[in-house]
């Protein structure tokens, strides 16, 4: 089950924590500590998949709680996801600097 998916300030945007059969691991490298999960959420470089999961993690973390909350729907204070997780106004501003990158050359 996706927890949490790296945005735009690291070099591992788009790349996922998971969380299954008791551990974390994070596409690409191996498993990982609760901790380190929430070290990644304190740094900013982290979108949780859905309203609870940092409570979660910071549970694990102290104890062996092992029960996933279940998805609660987004309210008005949260982002509202996109594709892979990405918060819908990164999606935006990625496509921007996309198209910029592409005009470059002729506008100035």
């Amino acid at each position: 089950m996706v927890i949490a998916t790296f945005g735009p300030s690291t070099g591992w945007v788009g790349r996922t924590i998971t969380y299954e059969d008791g551990r974390f691991t994070l596409e690409g490298q191996g498993p990982i500590s609760a901790a380190d999960v929430l070290t990644y959420d304190r740094q900013g470089h982290i979108f949780w998949a859905y309203a609870g999961l940092r409570e979660w993690v910071q549970q694990v973390a102290t104890s062996s709680v092992a029960t996933v909350p279940t998805a609660q729907p987004l309210t008005d204070t949260q982002p509202a996801q996109g594709s892979r997780g990405f918060p819908a106004w990164a999606i935006v501003l990625i496509a921007v600097a996309a198209v910029r990158e592409r005009l470059r050359p002729w506008v100035r």
